[in-house]
């Protein structure tokens, strides 16, 4: 009797709460890197113009966890990949849900162990302040950072590190939870912003008009986020985007920024560098919380002696701004196709290859990472 063909073709399904570009591009270098592709994205997402999702499902902003949960009993994919920071955490509150469920939620979690990591990473790279404070346990350089509850707090802070000063709020992405400050007046301001619930109008604003609900549901239980203070490092911004699989690093390209929209918003043009502290700190954040899946880090680099801080962890497709210059990323030295390694995990293969062309290489390097289902 003849055994059972191996499906060379696993699926993933990519969820994303936001109407992104560069979502769109990850599906097409994934489809292309061999994977079966279906979405989970808002209406009207560009992934829907493309031809690469075999099958797409809506994203539900007042139901996301019941969305998501419908999508991967539709799909049954191999592995998840998460489009956006709110997707991700979405569905590290779907491990969760699916964990008080017992045995009827096991393959969920099973699911989402396998696509992000260990689930005692998922508060870690939740909270910015635990994150940094995790980094600097294992030695890597970050800012001076603390949760700011209170005026009291941030007055202490200032009167300790001095101006100017970075608030970031948990839960916001894309640089929208950002301000820097250099007096008190700004401080107190900043803090009130940003620990504040979203406002019930634009919230309306954003269903109505941008068909987005996410922000009615936090906005309606009046939820409010957590706010870090960090010390303030002058220097060129840097970015790393990183594609992990059981706490190894299988991918990692940095680059320096040199052009955003806003001032705290996304890279729009990048420049491919070599930082060997930079790749350092990538190995020892994915070995250290047991990451797999594609994950992004940011950094300031000191102007004279290069020495990089880390100051934050984000989702991988935000490495990216909206309008990426692809011709920087076409010089990624990605050679031509020429190691294909098997990797065995119980029924899990793990295949990755070196892929040299394409208008998105990066996502081809992070496309080529495949893991891939055996018939027992």
């Amino acid at each position: 009797m003849s055994e059972a063909p191996i499906n060379l073709e696993p699926t993933v399904l990519i969820v994303t709460t936001r109407r992104w570009v560069p979502t769109a591009r990850l599906a097409m270098a994934l489809a292309k890197g061999g994977f079966i592709v279906d979405a989970v994205c808002p209406p009207r997402h560009p992934i829907e113009m493309t031809s690469c999702a075999r099958k797409i499902s809506h994203y539900r902003g007042l139901s996301p966890l019941q969305s998501f949960s419908s999508a991967i009993a539709e799909h049954r994919p191999d592995l998840i990949v998460p489009g956006d920071d709110l997707a991700t955490w979405h569905l590290h509150a779907l491990y969760e849900q699916a964990k008080r469920l017992g045995e009827k939620g096991a393959g969920i979690c099973e699911l989402l162990e396998r696509s992000l990591g260990a689930p005692a990473s998922f508060p870690v790279v939740y909270e910015r302040g635990e994150f940094l404070e995790f980094a600097r346990r294992v030695g890597i350089r970050v800012p001076r950072t603390q949760v700011i509850t209170c005026v009291a707090d941030l007055e202490e802070w200032i009167s300790k590190n001095g101006y100017p000063a970075v608030l970031k709020a948990n839960g916001s992405s894309g640089g929208v939870g950002v301000r820097i400050v250099r007096n008190i007046a700004e401080g107190e301001l900043a803090l009130r912003s940003l620990k504040a619930p979203p406002l019930l109008l634009r919230a309306i604003k954003r269903a109505v008009v941008d068909h987005d609900y996410t922000l009615i549901r936090r906005s309606a239980l009046r939820e409010r986020s957590a706010v870090i203070a960090q010390s303030f490092v002058s220097g060129r911004e840097a970015t790393s985007a990183i594609a992990c699989w059981q706490g190894k690093v299988m991918a990692a390209l940095h680059f320096e920024v040199l052009s955003k929209g806003e001032s705290s918003g996304p890279a729009t043009v990048l420049r491919l560098i070599e930082n060997a502290e930079m790749s350092t700190t990538a190995e020892t954040i994915v070995r250290g919380l047991n990451l797999s899946g594609f994950h992004g880090l940011d950094y300031m680099l000191e102007p004279e002696s290069g020495n990089a801080h880390l100051i934050e962890i984000t989702g991988m497709a935000e490495r990216f701004g909206k309008r990426l210059s692809e011709d920087l990323l076409s010089r990624c030295p990605l050679g031509r196709a020429q190691t294909r390694q098997c990797l065995y995990s119980k029924r899990w293969e793990m295949a990755w290859s070196k892929l040299a062309t394409g208008t998105y290489p990066v996502l081809l390097e992070f496309g080529s990472s495949l893991v891939r289902k055996f018939q027992s």
